[in-house]
């Protein structure tokens, strides 16, 4: 799949919008339709509508897509979890089950600090993102009309589940109210698989729209706070379609190319430094990412071939 530096520049932008959310947290801000999943749901698609991609590109490689997610994901991961581990958590069980990819599955398998802000809260993405690199592969065998049919289930899901949590006492959402809920998420790898095959939102105007209703009603109260994730699917879908030209400059691919390291490890910075901890968590995720993918990075920054997207 060709290299598309809006996608990268919107990647970038999708970290720094979970670190900047994370940043005001930090000092106890917290503003209406800033919330710092809505970066996560731009992940989300980014994911399906890539990697599907890559196996449609290379369909009988599975050995090579396994592998790939393998080194990109795995050593910046576990060094995350041990660095959650020493540092603010020190459970053994919840280091286990994290470095396995499913504390998010078991009930109490998450690290925590017990505070209202966790620095450790980015990792259960990862281990949302791991499932869902195994369901791909199958997805990708589907023809054209069960991949549509596949997207819109699971948008539906997204939005059954959005109705459900919030009728669901704590006993069973556990102390987030259901927001690491894996089934919560899943309409956004719908938006990128709908994307892929061919879907197009143009309505800017109504995607914002929805989005903005739906943040500010639940902020305000006047519905839950699940309809506020619904309410992103077009928003995230129109910015999949249709990434600004702004997203493609260099600055934004760099940051982009580096995103995954900053969205791991600014959490623990800011919580050390306040918002300054998030160049901090940049330059430290620079140094990480570089030491591993030097020669692709820089060739992605200043190529001056440009794709479509």
């Amino acid at each position: 799949m060709t290299f598309a530096p809006r996608l990268s520049g919107l990647r970038g932008a999708a970290s720094l919008w979970v670190g900047g959310y994370h940043a005001l947290a930090s000092v106890g801000v917290f503003l209406p339709l800033v919330a710092g999943w809505t970066g996560v749901a731009v992940f989300f698609a980014l994911s399906a509508y890539l990697l599907l991609g890559r196996l449609d590109a290379k369909p009988h490689d599975l050995r090579r897509y396994f592998v790939r997610r393998v080194v990109r994901i795995w050593p910046l991961y576990m060094a995350t979890c041990l660095l959650v581990w020493l540092t603010v958590d020190g459970s053994v069980r919840h280091l286990v089950l994290n470095l396995a990819f499913v504390g998010i599955w078991v009930p109490n398998g998450q690290f925590t600090t017990g505070t209202t802000w966790d620095p450790s809260f980015v990792l259960w993405t990862l281990q949302v993102e791991e499932a869902a690199y195994l369901c791909l592969p199958f997805i990708a065998r589907l023809p054209h009309v069960w991949r549509v049919r596949t997207g819109l289930a699971l948008l539906g899901t997204t939005a059954g589940v959005s109705v459900a949590l919030p009728l669901l006492p704590m006993a069973l959402t556990g102390p987030s109210g259901g927001y690491t809920a894996p089934w919560l998420w899943v309409g956004f790898y719908g938006v990128g698989l709908l994307v892929y095959e061919g879907w197009r939102p143009s309505n800017a105007p109504f995607a914002l729209g929805v989005f903005v209703v739906g943040g500010l009603a639940s902020a305000s109260l006047w519905a839950p706070w699940t309809v506020a994730v619904v309410a992103a699917l077009p928003l995230v879908g129109y910015l999949l379609a249709h990434p600004p030209r702004l997203l493609g400059s260099r600055p934004m691919v760099y940051v982009g190319e580096t995103s995954y390291g900053l969205y791991l490890v600014h959490a623990l910075w800011v919580q050390a430094l306040g918002p300054l901890g998030l160049l901090g968590g940049e330059a430290m995720a620079s140094g990480m990412e570089l030491s591993t993918r030097r020669r692709e990075i820089l060739r992605r920054v200043f190529s001056r071939r440009r794709s479509r997207s």
